[in-house]
């Protein structure tokens, strides 16, 4: 069989941006409060 199944696209809208830096565990825990709102 050949037949394909058609897959939509996926996208992942909590992504609030990205960033520049390494992300360190202060950082990190800092950025959790915006997961809960």
């Amino acid at each position: 069989m050949t037949d394909t199944v058609p897959v939509a696209d996926l996208v992942d809208q909590n992504c609030h941006g990205v960033l520049r830096t390494e992300l360190g565990l202060g950082t990190f825990e800092a950025r959790l409060g915006a997961a809960r709102a």
